[in-house]
């Protein structure tokens, strides 16, 4: 062991691990090489610190010493090793964490935490086997493993009170962890792979090691400060490293480790160690608190200082360095020398980098210190050290400080110090460091975190100082001398480009100097920090000068913008406080500023400008008048409410010549609160704020209109101060008025009414302000067409037309552009998206009208903010989106800035798209520029984002942009846009198909048809296979049915064989067949109906009929050379007569052109079937007869021995047919007659047609051409008739389409009388078989030949029963049609024939035989009084003498007794015929008939004879009612009908008052006014307003007097009046008779008003006294009426006394009053209780008696009227009224209020309001006591309510689901 082995055992101590036995039994000679292998003198082990670190190197020692643990921890009693305990010693205190840290110092290889060294340390301190291990050994190996770390620091604890670690233990178990911690928290590398994990990571054990008590710390610290190797192993202080003793607290000795912190130990440190140590000091500081740091926080500040103090030396030395030697290399030329300068000076920059960072590092963690432990005192030695350090930043503090993003660390520091009262002092050390700081936020490019920084520096000054109760100290003292600066600093903060903000209204702008940046951010959120800032200054402030500059800065904080109401009552409390230090000068701005904020302003900020107010009245009396209005306007209850009447007495002082006493900025003041109670919910509060605002405009028109004023108004004009200037008033009413109108427009409708009035009267009496003059256009005298009046009305009715006259005007007028843009345009969005209107779509429409026509008047940056404002308002509101693209598309159609729209056939070359270049001005680049780049790419961001669906109006409006936009954009861009509509067409979801579909036809009809080609193709494309060609067709279809609504001639000839091609693969191709099959036909839309048949008639009236007519027959002709099933003949039908209806509707169709088209077709089709040879017989025959006629050239269009050819026969006859039908029958052109002249013959051949429809049709025009002189008819007659015969004879059923034209062309032979039948051939028709069944099968075109026959008055037996037979037809048949036809035929007959009077006899009694119910149906009954009537007419009076009597007894008894309506109308217009058709005698006597029912004793022969009489005057009948069953009602009901005849008839006769009959009647009528039936009720109504319209006329010839009428007294008048008010409380009032009702009211209302105002008793006791006992009687029963119960004794009160009922507003001191007002208040109480229709009379009648009496009248009833009123208006009427209603009451408060003038409305508006909370407010306070007293009786109250809200809520669901059902 000794000796050479020495060295080979030193380096290999892996061969002694297999001989542990041996080895430890030789610890003296095994131990010393250890210490050895260590670097330790074996002679000389005084301590574990001293050895030799330069021993220790290389990679081998590593391995080796993992060798020697490993050999170490073999060992099985080390406790009798030689120097065991030193041993034990060097491996707890050096190996386990010191050790590893030399190696690290000494940049040996263990540069990394080696957790592996420290585990095999570990175990070999566990062969000790001691107590304060063992149990603690898994945590501390945890503690060791990087992978259970931080599992073991969340679990494990060492604080003592934790008690996991056992007393006895701390003391040897602490420091353990501690050394084996020290090297994760030194080294970052191996404790986590990240940066900011390792930082957390370090945290966490920082945190851990923060759990042990503070005597236990020493270590730490002291191990903290070893690795830097400033203090060496053989000094005092080192012994702390190995040897520190428990508790050694007070031994630790951080003053004399500071000293070895100087300039060249800091120096000669890397650089690396200096930023771990001081990051590892930042975060021991940010994580201990301040009991266990506060021992060491001296040692670790004074460390960060001397580190801080060697930065700025070392920098400071760079700085010197660097010129010399720069200057030194000048005199150097050589490159060498140049090079290695730029070296050094590169080196230099680096260093002085590092330097800087290291110093911001040491600053941070001062100021991390002074934050967190700001009551630890520290030594002046470091203070003078750190000022010493900081000297050079704080000489250019202020620009280093403003040029950073964020706040430096020394001005960190600086803010730590200004909020500790201790450190506050240290602030002055520097003269201008304050100064500096506070003028940081006056520089420009401060950014926000520095300025929040210094103004969090102000504050804690400000702060500090208001803590110290003495009024001396060293903060006070920095404030004072450096106010000025501060307030200078903030004056530039807060005032960069607000200075334009803070000017008044009525400053010119352009005097302003603007200066700086915007810094609106701290205005608008100024925070707390700055509002304490605020509140705190006004105490330091002294001077006037300064505190002007601090108002100034508090009033930008008051702008509405901030949007802060906490900021704005903050700023009116700071200007109060300065106020008294601000004197006089600066009110103006102070009112300017509040006048903004006063509008938006809530009651509480309101009452708080108020109280600034009062204080401002101190300094500036003139002001005084204002507050006080001001004050009196927010004027409040006990309870907190708004005091009306107190209120409502200021706005009575607010007039023309308060404006003129005040000055501008004091009436801005008072205007706003004028336009803040313009939106307020009370009624009187808006409209007393509209009057004030009125008075303004008044008092604004005298100073505009000065110079051309009267004597009178210039005596107003005098005292006005002088600053009413026109400049001023005009500036006022532009900046103020109307901004606020403009702000006023996007609110409810209710608001906008009084800003519509008064821009109404601004127009009128304002014109040169804002060029309103340009308005005057809109206004009218007649309200009906006076756009202010309707554009605010709430009937959408008048709004729409108001809207239409905008439109009118707008396009014909220049109007004011900012009235325009800011009123109207915000008036017009809000109509549009007003929540309530949503379902008014056509005044939506008429919105987006009018607003596209302003558009199209709009400059182009106006037109293009318009539409970005629509895209922008598409985006951001997804409900809204389709109505803003409808609006965007009106608006591209308004597009006006280009002379030359879209042409495709004009393209501009386009070579890049993006780098477009026009060919226009650089304005039309600009547009175009814009459409392209900004709004297509927004369209396409709309296409884009509906990808599930398709959007027809983005659509629209994209093809509306692309037509805008050169040609090669729409080129590149519809085919796009086209293919992927078209590929919607593919879904199976039928909406998404409808919506393709709707979106190309659009397309289309933008585009123009010559798009129609491209389109086609493109569906063809896309739609090729299965159900998509079903899609095919029928979009086709659509598409046509949607641009051919009117044809269009020749614009779809280029397109046509391709959309025959899809019409006839749809009907005729497979697709076709698939139709036919019923599971695929129902499966969808287009499978269920075939539209391409409507498509052929679409295409057919299109064409161009003569060029492309038989290119249309094409698919037709080319099927029929196939073989042709019966389904596909049928479709060939079908597709023939689309065509041919498409041929009748088509514009190009030229008469010959058509003519000679049929021809053709009709000839050739005749010839292939009745021979070529034939034909040619024929024409030979005929060729002499034809030389005259025209020739007509003629082609083949159909080829020989087609199947089915004769379809295209009857085609061309059936055209042909329809064109004749459709001429006129006289026809008397040669050229048209020489036209149809050769058809004569060719429809004779076709008579020889072995086809049923070429002979029908060709019969059908033969009856036609019969009619005209042709010449052909008389060669070819006896072949017609022989023809007709024949076929009349072979057919029996008189439906076949055959017979029918063979009926008709013999009618029209029969009238004929150029071909006429002779009398044999009209004896065979009337034996023809359809004759014999007429009765039973009744055919129009045999009636119609029979009337023929009957016409040329064949005399046959066979007529007689025939006719007989008809008129038994024309009672029986149920078609109207057939049943006139026969009373034609019986009245010719009757007419015609000479019947002998027993026959003539039988003829009338069956005719009045079935007047009688014998035939159920009463349309037998109508023919037959038709007949009657027609025989009354028709026959001689001779004849109708005598039989008068017996018709008008049947007549009589049809119209008494029969149940329908009509029957008895059309027995009255007989009736009424009859007396007007026969002689006088015979009148008499049916006369006397009627009288003899009427006074005889029979009463159901009363209303018969009434009935009667009525006819005999007039004729009407009404239907019976199914109302009550009432005694007489029917009799009473038709003699007041007759007496309303005869009222007609007569005139004055029923009027005279002379006459008592008619005095006696008119008495029942008004008694009738109540009868229980509601007919009998009407009519009298109907009766009292013939009286009342004929005294009227009589009043106007007699110059006013209608006294001499019955009914015009005031007693009578009283009582139809209180008659006609209970009436309304009557059910069954329609809206036909209101109109009568409320004329009446108004009449009888306004004629007691009048007739008692000419009365010459005012007192009632003295008018009761002038009456007559009949008049007394009349008024007692009117009063009962009103009142049953208490109407005698309210007449009493009213006539014993002069009483005065202030409660019910009833003034009886006047009689005319007293009793019009009873009325009043009757009628309101009704219309409260009952329906809309007796709310509607009532208000109508409101209005119009109030326009018809004086204003001192309307005063007397203003209450009465306006409690209904306001009850509807203000939503108490206790029931849902509807809105028409309301907007019934609203127009007649309105009324009501133009009468009265404002300020009475307002007065008496407010009485009702108080008087209803009075009873309100009783009422509840009743409901609580009966809860108290009768609890009971209130719980069954509840439960009504309960029931009855619950009723409601029931019925406006219902009402809800009913409206979704219907729409």
């Amino acid at each position: 062991m000794h000796g050479s082995s020495n060295g080979a055992l030193f380096d290999h101590p892996a061969a002694l691990q297999k001989i542990p036995t041996v080895i430890e039994s030789r610890s003296r000679q095994f131990i010393p090489l250890f210490l050895k292998f260590l670097g330790y003198n074996t002679l000389d082990l005084a301590s574990v610190g001293l050895f030799d670190s330069i021993a220790c190197e290389g990679k081998e020692w590593k391995s080796i010493l993992k060798e020697w643990l490993n050999l170490l921890k073999l060992m099985k009693n080390p406790k009798s090793f030689y120097c065991s305990q030193f041993l034990k010693d060097v491996l707890q205190n050096r190996l386990m964490c010191n050790g590893i840290m030399d190696l690290l110092d000494s940049a040996m290889l263990l540069e990394e935490n080696d957790p592996e060294i420290q585990m095999r340390v570990l175990d070999c301190l566990l062969i000790w086997k001691d107590d304060y291990i063992l149990p603690y050994i898994e945590h501390l190996r945890n503690l060791i493993s990087s992978k259970n770390l931080r599992e073991e620091l969340t679990t494990w604890s060492l604080s003592r009170e934790s008690d996991i670690i056992e007393e006895c233990h701390r003391a040897y178990l602490v420091p353990l962890v501690i050394r084996l911690l020290m090297p994760k928290i030194r080294k970052l590398k191996g404790v986590a792979s990240r940066k900011k994990a390792s930082i957390c990571h370090r945290k966490a054990i920082l945190s851990f090691i923060a759990g042990l008590d503070v005597i236990e710390l020493p270590l730490f610290f002291a191990l903290l400060i070893k690795p830097l190797q400033l203090v060496k192993n053989t000094d005092g202080p080192a012994n702390m490293f190995w040897t520190l003793p428990r508790d050694s607290l007070d031994e630790f000795q951080d003053a004399a480790l500071l000293e070895y912190f100087t300039f060249d130990n800091i120096a000669n440190l890397p650089w690396k160690k200096k930023y771990g140590f001081l990051h590892v000091i930042e975060d021991i500081v940010g994580v201990f608190d301040e009991l266990h740091i506060r021992p060491f926080l001296d040692l670790l500040a004074g460390c960060v200082v001397r580190l801080l103090e060697t930065c700025t030396s070392s920098l400071h030395a760079n700085l010197v360095r660097l010129p010399s030697d720069q200057h030194n290399c000048s005199t150097n030329s050589n490159s060498i020398v140049e090079d290695s300068v730029a070296t050094d000076q590169i080196q230099i920059s680096g260093t002085s980098n590092q330097l800087k960072d290291m110093r911001s590092l040491c600053l941070k963690i001062i100021s991390l210190v002074l934050n967190k432990y700001e009551d630890h005192e520290f030594c002046s030695d470091l203070w003078d050290r750190f000022f010493s350090a900081v000297k050079p930043l704080i000489d250019k503090f202020k620009q280093e400080a403003a040029s950073s993003e964020k706040p430096s660390s020394l001005l960190s520091c600086f803010l730590a110090m200004s909020a500790n009262n201790k450190l506050v002092a240290l602030l002055c050390r520097k003269e201008s460091l304050v100064p500096d700081i506070f003028s940081i936020v006056s520089v420009n490019s401060a950014s926000e975190a520095v300025t929040y920084c210094v103004l969090k520096f102000v504050e804690n000054l400000l702060s500090l100082d208001n803590q110290f109760n003495s009024e001396d100290n060293s903060v006070q003292r920095i404030l004072l001398s450096n106010m000025e600066v501060l307030i200078d600093s903030m004056s530039c903060l807060f005032g960069r480009d607000n200075a334009i903000k803070s000017v008044p209204i009525y400053t010119n702008v352009e005097s302003v100097d603007l200066k700086g940046t915007d810094n609106r951010k701290l205005i608008k959120n100024p925070g707390e920090s700055l509002i304490r800032i605020l509140k705190f200054l006004p105490k330091y402030i002294r001077e006037a000068e300064l505190a002007k500059q601090f108002v100034d800065i508090l009033l930008l904080f008051m702008e509405k913008k901030t949007q802060n109401s906490d900021v704005w009552v903050e700023a009116l409390e700071v200007i109060q406080n300065i106020l008294p230090t601000l004197g006089y000068g600066s009110t103006n701005k102070i009112l300017s500023a509040v006048s903004s904020l006063y509008i938006s302003a809530e009651l509480d900020m309101r009452l708080r400008i108020c109280d600034l107010l009062d204080a401002l009245v101190a300094s500036d009396a003139s002001i005084l008048s204002v507050a006080k209005v001001l004050r009196q306007l927010n004027t409040t209850s006990t309870l907190g409410w708004l005091d009306h009447d107190a209120i409502l007495d200021a706005y009575k002082i607010i007039n023309i010549d308060f404006f003129r006493n005040v000055q501008v900025e004091q009436a801005l003041l008072i205007l706003s609160h004028c336009v803040h109670d313009m939106s307020s919910e009370e009624t009187t509060f808006m409209c007393s704020a509209l009057s004030s605002l009125l008075s303004f405009v008044d008092f604004s028109a005298l100073i505009l209109h000065q110079e051309g004023n009267s004597d009178e108004h210039m005596s107003v004009m005098e005292n006005i101060d002088s600053c009413w200037t026109k400049s001023c008033i005009q500036r006022v009413a532009k900046k103020f008025l109307l901004k606020h109108m403009a702000d006023a427009m996007g609110g409810s409708l209710s608001f906008m009414k009084g800003w519509i009035n008064l821009l109404h009267q601004m127009v009128l009496r304002l014109p040169e302000v804002s060029n309103l003059k340009s308005l005057m256009v809109l206004c009218n005298e007649d309200g009906e067409v006076n756009f202010f009046d309707n554009i605010s009305d709430p009937v959408i009715r008048k709004r729409v037309k108001a809207l239409s006259c905008f439109r009118n005007v707008v396009s014909m007028n220049k109007l004011s552009e900012f009235i325009t843009e800011k009123v109207f345009m915000r008036l017009f969005f809000n109509m549009l998206f007003d929540e309530k209107e949503e379902k008014a779509e056509h005044m939506k429409n008429a919105c987006i009208e009018t607003i596209a026509s302003v558009a199209g008047q709009m400059g182009w940056k106006s037109y293009y903010t318009l539409l970005i404002r629509c895209f922008r308002g598409a985006s951001s509101s997804p409900d809204k989106q389709k109505v803003f693209i409808r609006l965007i598309c009106c608006i591209l159609d308004k597009y006006h800035f280009s002379e030359h729209p879209y042409n495709k056939d004009t393209k501009e070359s386009v070579d890049v798209i993006s780098d477009m270049e026009m060919a226009d001005t650089d304005v039309n680049k600009e547009i175009q520029t814009s459409l392209f780049k900004i709004v297509l790419p927004k369209i396409q961001k709309f296409l884009d984002s509906e990808s599930e669906k398709v959007n027809v109006n983005i659509s629209l409006a994209a093809l509306k942009l692309l037509k805008l936009l050169p040609g090669d954009v729409m080129d590149m861009y519809l085919p796009t846009i086209v293919h992927r509509i078209s590929n919607f067409l593919k879904s199976h979801l039928e909406s998404i198909r409808d919506e393709a579909r709707s979106a190309l036809a659009t397309c289309l009809k933008e585009l123009g048809l010559e798009y129609l080609q491209f389109i086609v193709n493109v569906l063809k494309s896309t739609l090729k296979r299965g159900y998509e060609l079903h899609v095919l067709g029928y979009t086709l279809n659509f598409i046509l049915s949607k641009c051919l609504l009117t044809p269009v001639v020749g614009k779809i000839d280029y397109c046509l064989e391709d959309l025959l091609s899809v019409i006839e693969n749809d009907i005729l191709g497979d697709v076709a067949e698939q139709k036919e099959v019923e599971k695929i036909a129902s499966k969808m839309k287009e499978t269920r109906k075939k539209k391409s048949f409507e498509s052929l008639k679409l295409v057919a009236q299109s064409i161009t009929f003569k060029s492309y007519a038989l290119k249309l027959l094409a698919p037709v002709t080319a099927h029929l050379q196939k073989h042709i099933r019966p389904n596909v003949k049928g479709k060939l039908e079908n597709m023939l007569h689309h065509i041919a209806t498409g041929i009748e509707s088509n514009p190009s169709v030229d008469q010959t052109d058509l003519f000679i088209f049929i021809y053709g077709i009709v000839e050739d089709g005749l010839k292939d079937e009745i021979g070529w040879h034939e034909n040619k017989f024929l024409k030979l025959e005929d060729k002499d007869s034809r030389v005259k006629t025209k020739r007509i050239s003629k082609g083949h269009v159909v080829a020989k021995g087609l199947m089915c050819s004769h379809l295209i026969t009857v085609f061309g006859l059936r055209i042909f047919h329809k064109r004749m039908k459709n001429m006129k029958q006289d026809v008397k052109d040669e050229n048209t007659l020489s036209l149809l002249d050769p058809f004569v013959k060719l429809l004779c051949d076709g008579l020889s047609s072995k086809y049923e429809d070429i002979l029908s049709t060709s019969l059908g025009c033969l009856a036609i051409l019969v009619k005209l002189p042709l010449p052909s008819l008389q060669q070819h007659a006896e072949r017609v008739k022989a023809s007709l015969l024949d076929i009349a004879q072979g057919l029996v059923s008189s439906s076949s389409p055959l017979m029918q034209s063979c009926l008709t062309l013999l009618t029209v032979l029969l009238r004929n009388t150029k071909i006429s039948l002779t009398s044999d051939q009209i004896n065979l028709l009337i034996h023809l078989p359809i004759f014999l069944e007429v009765d039973k099968n009744p055919s129009l075109v045999a009636l119609s030949l029979l009337k023929g026959i009957v016409s040329r008055k064949l005399v046959v037996p066979e007529i007689y029963d025939l006719v007989t037979r008809v008129a038994e037809l024309m009672v029986t048949s149920q078609m109207d049609a057939i049943r006139k036809k026969c009373s034609k035929i019986l009245l010719q007959f009757l007419l015609d024939y000479r019947l002998s009077e027993k026959r003539l006899q039988q003829h009338l009694d069956f005719l009045l035989s079935n007047l009688r119910h014998v035939y159920e149906h009463s349309t037998g009954r109508e023919s037959v009084l038709e007949m009657i009537h027609a025989i009354i007419v028709k026959f001689p009076r001779s004849v109708l003498d005598e039989q008068s009597h017996i018709l008008f007894v049947h007549l009589v008894a049809c119209l008494a007794n029969d149940d329908d309506n009509i029957v008895r109308s059309m027995s009255g217009a007989a009736i009424k015929k009859l007396v007007s058709s026969v002689s006088p005698n015979s009148l008499k006597s049916i006369l006397d008939y009627a009288l003899s029912w009427y006074l005889g004793g029979k009463q159901q022969l009363w209303g018969a004879a009434a009935q009667s009489a009525i006819d005999a005057v007039t004729n009407r009948q009404d239907g019976f009612s199914a109302e009550s069953v009432i005694p007489l009602w029917k009799e009473a009901y038709y003699s007041l009908v007759m007496l309303e005849k005869m009222i007609n008839q007569f005139g004055d006769l029923c009027f005279a008052e002379y006459l008592e009959t008619f005095q006696d009647i008119w008495e029942a009528i008004c008694e009738m006014l109540l009868h229980p039936h509601s007919w009998i009720r009407n009519r009298s109504v109907r009766l009292i307003a013939l009286y009342f319209a004929h005294a009227t006329d009589a009043s106007r010839e007699n110059h006013g007097s209608s006294l001499s009428y019955f009914i015009m007294s005031p007693s009578r008048l009283f009582l139809i009046a209180t008659s006609l008010c209970c009436q309304l409380k009557m059910p069954l009032i329609n809206d036909a008779d209101s109109s009568l009702m409320t004329q009446n009211i108004i009449f009888a209302i306004c004629g007691v008003h009048s007739l008692m105002g000419q009365s010459a008793c005012v007192d009632p006791p003295a008018f009761w006294s002038t009456l007559q006992q009949q008049e007394k009687d009349q008024f007692l029963k009117a009063f009962n009426l009103l009142d049953s119960r208490k109407g005698r004794s309210m007449f009493v009160s009213s006539s014993i006394a002069s009483i005065s009922e202030n409660n019910n507003q009833l003034n009886v001191d006047n009689a005319q009053h007293a009793l019009v007002s009873l009325l009043l208040r009757k009628m309101g109480k009704i219309a409260v209780q009952m329906d809309d229709i007796q709310m509607g009379i009532v208000f109508n009648s409101f209005g119009n008696i109030i326009a018809q009496i004086s204003q001192d009248d309307c005063l007397h009833y203003a209450h009465v009227i306006l409690l209904p009123l306001y009850k509807v208006c203000e939503g108490f009427a206790g029931k849902v009224v509807s809105d028409n209603i309301k907007r019934l009451a609203e127009d007649t408060c309105r009324k009501l209020e133009n009468i009265l003038e404002t300020h009475n409305f307002v007065q008496v508006y407010n009485l009702i309001r108080k008087d209803l909370k009075l009873k309100r407010n009783k009422r509840r306070h009743e409901e609580k006591l009966m809860a108290v007293i009768n609890p009971m009786r209130n719980a069954k109250r509840k439960l009504r309510i309960s029931a009855k809200n619950h009723a409601n809520k029931k019925r406006k669901i219902t009402t809800i689901k009913m409206r979704r059902w219907m729409h």
